[in-house]
């Protein structure tokens, strides 16, 4: 159920559904953090956060402890509430279908109550967060194609698992964005990418940006839907490397009908008009966070420790990147406005680096440093 480190360590990191053996009624609630203990566990996040140039986040699990724990949004009010918050944080209330009494539907108007109740200037609960799939890696992700079978109990056959129906997924789409919630779903096969863009299009508001995160394959056809439908794009753009030393283990798991070379788009999304954004998923990236490292690889296609180039046409400028992880993430959190650009009438919000990242050695780019950075004109990090 969970990984260990170098030492044989656990490290924290539960595959698939094993997180849901700690969210059931089973678990002592003693065990979870309280909302005075989060905040120092926010000061220290959002101190790391400033130091690589960070404002504007989107958590992608708030209620993390317990389906229905509201303590990190406690933690977060208290605390923009007492002008300790030096960034902005957009949260997600997410649901699992395999929880809730088999009825998450009801949980759509918990997400909706946190919203109006946990709302502030830096705290946005605006979204419901759901997993469409797990990953191909792991034979869960879930495929328009098929895996190759390998035994009638290989991980890998069939089209892999899609964890909402077509059907709920219209309802919940549905029932959220009636509710002024925005959903953001874990999709990684084209399959799942392709259930969220039928659901997004059909029952989704384009005024609500609907978003998908991760999205290891997209079929063709979608690309033209997820732009004319608002739809937002989340890319870990560290994948686009870190896949690369495993071709050969894609190639034996994947069947033709799946191009194993094609994974983790990042520039398709920009040659379509889509506002795609950078994002990262720790600890799944290894904790690799600093958007000068993700730069890197976004450019050049280099993951360390792998010096593999993976897909050279879906490599993205140093100008791209920049609008990614800065207007892009801003108009995905409907902040575009008023942060996200050098515009008159927008916050101050700005960095100053140690070197010119648009013209520096390519291969110098993961060792910027910020030395200041400035929120709503105040200097909040000097290195």
């Amino acid at each position: 159920f969970m990984y260990r480190d170098e030492e044989g360590k656990l490290s924290g990191v539960f595959s698939e559904r094993a997180i849901s053996l700690l969210q059931g009624p089973g678990l002592n609630n003693k065990m979870h953090p309280t909302s005075a203990q989060l905040v120092q566990g926010i000061h220290n996040m959002q101190k790391y956060l400033l130091s690589v140039g960070i404002t504007n986040i989107i958590e992608g699990w708030a209620n993390n402890y317990t389906i229905d724990d509201e303590s990190f949004f406690q933690a977060l009010t208290a605390m923009d509430a007492n002008n300790e918050l030096n960034l902005n944080v957009s949260l997600t209330y997410e649901i699992e279908p395999w929880f809730n009494n088999n009825d998450p539907f009801g949980y759509v108007e918990n997400a909706a109550s946190v919203k109006s109740r946990y709302q502030s200037k830096h705290v946005h609960p605006d979204y419901l967060k759901l997993f469409m799939d797990g990953c191909v890696e792991t034979g869960t992700g879930f495929l328009l194609g098929t895996y190759k079978t390998q035994g009638k109990d290989s991980l890998f056959s069939g089209h892999g698992t899609a964890l909402w129906s077509e059907e709920a997924m219209l309802k919940l789409v549905s029932d959220a964005n009636n509710k002024g919630l925005s959903v953001h779903t874990h999709a990684m096969g084209d399959g799942a990418v392709h259930r969220c863009v039928v659901a997004y299009s059909k029952n989704g508001k384009p005024e609500l940006r609907n978003s998908i995160c991760h999205l290891r394959n997209v079929s063709p056809d979608d690309y033209q839907v997820i732009k004319d439908h608002n739809i937002a794009i989340a890319s870990n753009m560290n994948w686009h490397g870190y896949v690369a030393k495993d071709i050969d283990f894609f190639k034996s798991i994947l069947s033709d009908d799946n191009n194993y070379e094609e994974a983790y788009p990042i520039q398709s999304f920009f040659k379509h008009g889509i506002l795609v954004s950078q994002c990262t998923d720790t600890p799944a990236d290894n904790g690799v966070n600093s958007p000068f490292y993700c730069m890197l690889v976004a450019v050049t296609g280099a993951y360390d420790p792998s010096p593999y180039a993976w897909q050279p046409n879906e490599l993205i400028s140093r100008y791209q990147f920049l609008q990614a992880a800065t207007y892009n993430g801003a108009w995905q959190l409907h902040l575009e406005k008023e942060r996200g650009s050098i515009e008159k009438g927008k916050y101050a919000d700005f960095v100053i680096l140690d070197q010119d990242v648009l013209t520096c050695d390519v291969n110098n780019l993961r060792n910027t440093k910020v030395l200041k950075t400035f929120f709503e004109g105040k200097e909040v990090y000097s290195k």
